[in-house]
């Protein structure tokens, strides 16, 4: 109530009727509460597993920009989060924390203790050291990948036009997505856990320094033999930077880039390709976008609405290509199709077996086949130069579409393969930072297996 209201008279009123405590002994209680966490030294949550699968550290910026006189004394500070993924009938083995007893005192207010954070001496960009033999990575899924994404446009176009609703891609992803082949890690779960605050802004190299330390030194207290540390490009610079000067200390630890980030920095780069190409006034006029919201979608900065605008573009392309391949073929495939799958089954029952008996029928393995040939040509450029232009757009739109796919269902050989296809349109479109961070990130977990000997089963 305290919380909520932010009022002591409403606190000392419930208590007159003897609902709570007064206003005096919950700041007590409080008091002795935070000092206890204080006096505590170690580095892992409260609630923090024993004996979790994998162990997660993403650190960020926390900013709160209040109205000053000079623009001075604004919080900046780091906050943390740990990840725990939760092995099967492990949810009650929690790590035992050192407890500290405190006498009772009239403190109502809590004594803050700046922590005094190392300095860190940074002798300038350090050259990274990679353990590499080899920079290319085969996507075996891909063809299937193709399959799958094509079955979600085709159903679409064809149920959508009949009246019928079919999901939009996240819908189908959720609902199409088989359960992991383990039985005991069908229904894993995991648990977010907050790390100690640092009051210091993540900007500058010691507190970048200070993060690594606490997440090594976590990771040890829990058994981890490697530390995952994930970080936005601007903080994971400074990281790699520390780790690439100090490769004994850090010789475990594994900086992810943020896939968040990584993906509106490439929405930016697609908003620069498209520039020029009439894709804003075709998305104002249908009304996808209203005109001032036009300059975030290009950006990427506006993650949600650039997401929609793109997967909606992307679909009514496929429905004009898929149209043009009918008309040319002149194929009666698309209704054999039709005939063999039951309205039921796609709208009612849509599955991960339902899906598997559709790929895996003679009738849409052949017009899948005859449709990718049709779009290779379209690729060439033999229908000119504006198709062969959007077919590249769309192509780059379902790389983006894989690169969460591989997020959302933990698909880590999916990731790196599409680290890899990122990395081009960035150079491309002179996003130098990521281009260039991102390429060594790919690199460094294509050799995962031979740097770091087991992280990639964590993974």
């Amino acid at each position: 109530m305290r919380h909520l209201t932010g009022s002591f008279q409403v606190i000392n009123i419930l208590n007159r009727f003897g609902h709570c405590a007064s206003h005096s002994t919950l700041l007590e209680l409080e008091t002795a509460m935070c000092d206890s966490v204080v006096e505590c030294s170690t580095n892992l949550p409260s609630a923090a597993l024993a004996y979790p699968k994998i162990t997660h550290f993403c650190w960020d910026n926390f900013d709160l920009t209040e109205e000053t006189i000079d623009g001075s004394g604004t919080t900046h500070s780091t906050h943390g989060i740990m990840i725990q993924e939760i092995k099967e009938g492990n949810m009650e083995k929690i790590m035992e924390q050192p407890t500290v007893k405190t006498g009772k005192t009239k403190k109502r207010s809590a004594t803050f203790k700046p922590h005094q954070i190392q300095p860190c001496y940074a002798t300038g960009k350090a050259e990274p050291s990679l353990t590499v033999s080899t920079t290319t990575v085969e996507n075996d899924q891909e063809r299937q990948l193709h399959q799958e994404n094509f079955l979600w446009v085709f159903c679409r176009m064809k149920l959508n036009s009949g009246g019928e609703l079919f999901p939009g891609w996240k819908g189908w992803l959720s609902s199409t997505t088989p359960s992991p082949q383990n039985v005991n890690e069908t229904n894993m779960s995991s648990i977010v856990e907050y790390m100690p605050v640092i009051n210091a802004p993540i900007t500058e190299a010691a507190t970048v320094q200070r993060v690594l330390q606490i997440s090594l030194e976590a990771s040890q207290e829990l058994g981890q033999p490697y530390t995952f540390v994930t970080f936005d490009l601007a903080v994971a610079k400074k990281a790699y930077d520390i780790v690439w000067q100090n490769p004994q200390v850090y010789k475990t630890v594994i900086i992810h880039l943020g896939v968040f980030h990584t993906i509106m920095s490439y929405l930016g780069a697609l908003g620069k390709l498209l520039h020029g190409s009439g894709f804003e006034e075709i998305v104002t006029e249908a009304r996808l976008c209203a005109h001032g919201s036009m300059d975030r979608v290009m950006s990427g900065k506006n993650y949600n609405r650039a997401m929609r605008v793109h997967v909606t573009v992307l679909e009514a392309l496929e429905r004009l290509l898929f149209a043009k391949f009918e008309q040319d073929r002149d194929s009666k495939l698309s209704k054999d199709l039709m005939t063999f799958m039951t309205m039921k089954e796609l709208t009612n029952e849509m599955s991960s077996s339902t899906a598997k008996k559709i790929l895996q029928s003679g009738v849409y393995a052949e017009l899948f086949s005859q449709y990718e040939a049709f779009k290779e040509n379209v690729r060439s450029g033999k229908y000119g130069k504006t198709a062969q232009y959007w077919i590249q757009y769309m192509d780059r739109v379902w790389l983006l579409l894989q690169f969460v796919q591989a997020t959302k269902t933990n698909n880590f050989s999916l990731h790196v393969f599409c680290l890899k296809d990122l990395c081009p349109l960035l150079f491309t479109m002179n996003h130098q930072n990521y281009a260039r961070y991102l390429s060594v990130y790919y690199v460094s977990l294509a050799n995962l297996s031979l740097s770091h000997p087991g992280a990639e089963e964590l993974l």
